[in-house]
């Protein structure tokens, strides 16, 4: 019984320990007065063969700040394709109004630009359509 245990974890060992897919991501907020945020912002990707699962754009800074350029790394198990569309969500509608300018995905060597350029609502899924 023992050496059939050692075999089923020596063949499902592999699909555990599976990289996955990495998409860096750049945000660009505005410069207008208020433009922004302490609220948690969080994306999705889709794209022409799936979609990321929920992610929150954070770092150690102090992000979405009005003019800033953030930048995340987001790690998932799917890969999407060819990015189409990105959703975004703000979590709070008492944090301060977020000014998003467009939202850059880096993704297999290439840049796919997602403009905005308005605010973003709080509690409310936005799609910006390539």
């Amino acid at each position: 019984m023992l050496s059939i245990l050692a075999f089923c974890v020596l063949v499902l060992s592999p699909i555990s320990l599976s990289a996955g897919f990495r998409y860096h991501v750049d945000t660009k907020t505005g410069n207008k007065l208020g433009a922004s945020t302490d609220s948690d912002i969080f994306i999705k990707i889709v794209g022409n063969k799936g979609a990321t699962g929920t992610h929150e754009l954070a770092s150690s800074g102090d992000d979405f700040e009005s003019g800033n350029l953030d930048s995340f790394v987001i790690n998932d198990s799917t890969d999407i394709g060819v990015p189409r569309t990105i959703r975004i969500y703000r979590t709070s509608t008492f944090l301060g109004n977020w000014y998003l300018e467009w939202v850059r995905v880096n993704y297999n060597e290439k840049q796919y630009l997602f403009r905005y350029n308005s605010w973003v609502p709080g509690r409310k899924w936005i799609d910006i359509e390539k």
